[in-house]
């Protein structure tokens, strides 16, 4: 725990540091803003990559809403949101007892739950497919979406959690099903990036 801590500070360090030594549409002060939200927001007690990517939708959007320049994290941002909806969705649908135990550690009823995976996981994902529409966004954006979101997803992870078993932020569950969910997750980052890159 200790080391892990020390290496969120450096990697927080490292990433302040590229998002403010470069341009807002350079390739490392996009990673500088991931390694910022990646370690610092666990920090403070954002602990699900769900809500990480979430708060970072609702600043960027409200940053574009403010200045009127769209930002290069837009796109790789839904595509995030994709691969973790539909890597929820197959957990909960393959595991039985995942909806019941989630529900359950966090006081809510079953509708309750389904009601919130609409709300966080398919509502968002349908938001930013719009808002990613905008052909200007291809001018803008310096990373692949699908290499970048896949790798800062497992970043989180290793990071945060130290292996692909996120029990510890989310559900406890066998290692199969979080390996498996990691198959869809990162099948999820490739097939939503390449939609973007080829069709939006």
């Amino acid at each position: 725990m200790k080391y892990r801590s020390a290496a969120r500070a450096v990697v927080c360090f490292a990433g302040l540091s590229c998002a403010s030594l470069f341009d807002a549409g350079t390739a490392l002060s996009s990673l500088g803003k991931a390694a910022v939200a990646i370690s610092a927001l666990p920090a403070l007690g954002v602990s699900t990559y769900t809500k990480i990517s979430l708060y970072a939708a609702l600043w960027i959007f409200a940053n574009e809403l403010r200045t009127g320049i769209l930002s290069p994290l837009m796109p790789a941002l839904f595509v995030n949101q994709v691969a973790i909806c539909f890597s929820f969705q197959h957990v909960v649908s393959s595991e039985p007892r995942a909806a019941a135990a989630i529900a359950a550690e966090n006081g809510w009823s079953r509708a309750g739950f389904h009601a919130r995976n609409v709300l966080a996981h398919w509502v968002p994902a349908a938001l930013l497919l719009f808002r990613v529409q905008n052909p200007e966004y291809r001018r803008v954006v310096t990373v692949s979406p699908a290499f970048f979101t896949a790798s800062v997803h497992l970043a989180w992870a290793y990071l945060n959690h130290g292996s692909l078993d996120l029990s510890g932020a989310y559900v406890r569950l066998p290692r199969a099903a979080w390996e498996s969910a990691w198959n869809v997750a990162l099948t999820a980052h490739f097939l939503a990036g390449a939609y973007w890159v080829i069709l939006a």
